[in-house]
């Protein structure tokens, strides 16, 4: 999640910034795959490409419920490329106080 500020329960509009170290160039979906802090509900977030596909960042934004408790979040990405090829980052952990 954004390391720009504290994330904080209940937070909407928190940006969720991906860098992948790849271009996204034919990219057909991007999905945050979630785990709560409950380490027992997985949610998928679906992001898009921000700024050129080059770049490789994807972002979410979060929406009302999406941070909905307090402690640490585990999400990775998963990219699926129009060609069938798909990709799956690895697990970070990001913390809501």
């Amino acid at each position: 999640m954004s390391r720009e500020k504290k994330v904080y329960v209940g937070d909407i509009g928190t940006r969720v910034i991906v860098t992948t170290g790849i271009s996204l160039a034919g990219l057909s979906s991007a999905t945050l795959y979630v785990e709560k802090p409950d380490g027992s509900t997985a949610v998928t977030w679906t992001a898009s490409v921000l700024g050129a596909a080059v770049n490789g960042q994807v972002l979410y934004t979060t929406v009302d419920g999406d941070l909905n408790s307090k402690g640490i979040y585990r999400l990775y990405v998963k990219l699926v490329f129009s060609s069938g090829k798909t990709l799956s980052g690895r697990s970070e952990e990001h913390t809501s106080e």
